[in-house]
C-alpha cells in the first residue's frame, strides 16, 4: 500500500484524517507543519504528500514549491479552509488535487485514490 506523509498543524484533521487512511491500508506519517513536513519527506520515501495550505513556520505553498524542487513527479494533495481561490494557487504551485475543509472521508480515499493514479482534475469546492 501506498506511504502518505500527512502535514497539518491542526491535531483533530491530523488524526482524523489519518484514521480514516489508515484504516484503508495506507501507511501514515505525521507532521504538524511545514518544516517538519519537508524534515519528513527528505528522510522517508513517500508516495503521496496530503498538506494543509495554512501553518505555523512554514505553509503549505511552500512546502508544495520544496517538495516539487526535490521529487518532481510526487502526488500532492492541498487542504485548506480558507477561498477557493487559495486553493487555486496550491495548483499553481504543483498541487495534484485540492479539497476544500471539511473534508469527509469518501472525499479523501476518493482524492488520494485520483492522486495516486495521477489524475488531475479541476477543483470542486
Amino acid at each position: 500500500m501506498a506511504n502518505i506523509l500527512l502535514v497539518d498543524d491542526d491535531q483533530f484533521i491530523r488524526v482524523h484524517l489519518g484514521k480514516v487512511l489508515e484504516s484503508a491500508g495506507y501507511v501514515v506519517t505525521y507532521a504538524t507543519d511545514g518544516e517538519a513536513g519537508l524534515r519528513a519527506f527528505d528522510e522517508g520515501q513517500f508516495d503521496l504528500v496530503i498538506t494543509d495550505l495554512e501553518m505555523p513556520k512554514s505553509n503549505g505553498l511552500r512546502l508544495i514549491r520544496e517538495i516539487r524542487d526535490i521529487e518532481p513527479d510526487i502526488a500532492v494533495i492541498a487542504v485548506s479552509g480558507k477561498s477557493p481561490e487559495h486553493l487555486l494557487l496550491a495548483q499553481d504551485y504543483g498541487a495534484t488535487k485540492v479539497l476544500a475543509k471539511p473534508i469527509k472521508a469518501e472525499r479523501i480515499l476518493y482524492a488520494v485514490q485520483a492522486a495516486l493514479a495521477r489524475e488531475v482534475s479541476t477543483p470542486r469546492f
